[in-house]
């Protein structure tokens, strides 16, 4: 993924020539210039925490009996699977959750159990830290 900020030396002809360079590598998005903190923490540093994602949820398959090969390799095609639904759809992902939700199900209850646990609290406060640290603070 690569964020292009156009700005009065890059525009017109030049800014779209710049756009298919980058779209030959990959995803492109036009940012304003004060976005790139935004763009570093979730294109740069998230691959980081996907992994430490995958590989939670590969130490939860460890704890219930599966070899961690095994567990990683469950929990790495389910996110893929899951990247690619979200990409391919016209749905935000919690309309993707919540097809997959059954009322009363256990989704829901390890859905219930991470949110309790803080899960996406934990997520946001991570990017707001990458963010402050990228632009120089402590984090």
């Amino acid at each position: 993924m690569t964020a292009v900020a156009a700005n009065a030396a890059l525009t017109g002809d030049d800014l779209s020539a710049a756009l298919r360079v980058f779209d030959t590598i990959g995803d492109t998005t036009e940012l304003a210039e004060d976005q790139f903190g935004v763009f570093s923490a979730l294109a740069g540093s998230s691959p980081a925490y996907i992994d430490f994602f995958i590989d939670s949820l590969s130490r939860a398959g460890v704890k219930h009996g599966l070899t961690k090969a095994q567990a990683t390799q469950i929990a790495a095609q389910a996110t893929l699977g899951s990247a690619k639904m979200v990409l391919s759809s016209d749905k935000i992902p919690f309309e993707l959750i919540d097809q997959v939700s059954s009322p009363g199900g256990s989704t829901v209850a390890g859905l219930l159990a991470m949110e309790e646990a803080g899960l996406m609290t934990a997520v946001v406060k991570g990017i707001d830290a990458t963010i402050k640290r990228d632009a120089g603070g402590p984090a």
